[in-house]
């Protein structure tokens, strides 16, 4: 019943913002579609993924969701964020939201709200982080163990440089990617680049470095993925 609630809660605050964002005609959007290849050591799981991704953009905020499908898994993220104050810096409030299905294995939902803040150093220089609160639930296809709740905190830290009107570069610190949400003290590094064209055409690349037990004397990088993708902005 609460994962039902967590996800209609969710999927009103995004219907709403979506439709409060179009209503003032002054909005991006970005469709895309991206390929994610994923190498492991030991704990991550390696996979080639296909993502569809769509991306809007307006004064007070953002909305993002997309569907990532894989050999072994299905998995849909929403996020969004609200600003409250936005005057040179900003500041306001952030909603992620995750389901995935492995196949033939387990459910897992997972939902988090919580501040997000942008500093802007230069016209060229930013740096922004969240601190999200929020639970996650698993459940066991085919098996007598009961669903299993945790909550946790997860974060996000990164810094952009706009090298120009058109290209950007992200390094960002998080304890999760888009689709990816593992435990808490297993953050990623990447960097991530994004040039959009004259025609409207956006290309993406990103890799990232997903460590394990980051707090702790054993802590080592389990594996990297490497993203590539293409977009259209309208």
């Amino acid at each position: 019943m609460r994962k039902k609630t967590g996800l209609l809660v969710f999927l009103i605050f995004l219907v709403s913002a979506s439709l409060h964002a179009w209503s003032t005609g002054d909005m991006v959007q970005i469709v895309s579609v991206q390929y994610t290849s994923t190498y492991s050591r030991t704990i991550t799981t390696e996979e080639n993924a296909l993502e569809t991704i769509y991306f809007s953009s307006w004064d007070k905020g953002e909305l993002s969701a997309g569907i990532q499908f894989s050999c072994d898994c299905a998995s849909f993220t929403g996020n969004m964020f609200y600003w409250i104050f936005d005057f040179k810096n900003k500041f306001g409030i952030e909603v992620l939201s995750n389901a995935i299905k492995f196949q033939n294995v387990s459910c897992r939902f997972s939902t988090y709200a919580g501040p997000r803040g942008v500093i802007v150093f230069t016209p060229r220089i930013s740096m922004g982080s969240s601190f999200l609160f929020g639970f996650k639930v698993s459940h066991f296809i085919d098996s007598d163990i009961d669903s299993v709740w945790k909550i946790e905190p997860s974060f996000s830290s990164w810094v952009d440089f706009k090298l120009n009107e058109n290209s950007l570069l992200t390094f960002s610190f998080s304890s999760r990617d888009f689709f990816y949400h593992p435990n808490f003290f297993a953050p990623v590094f990447a960097i991530e680049f994004t040039n959009c064209f004259e025609s409207n055409i956006v290309l993406f690349s990103r890799i990232d470095f997903r460590s394990i037990d980051l707090l702790t004397v054993s802590s080592f990088v389990d594996g990297y993925s490497i993203r590539l993708g293409v977009g259209y902005k309208f």
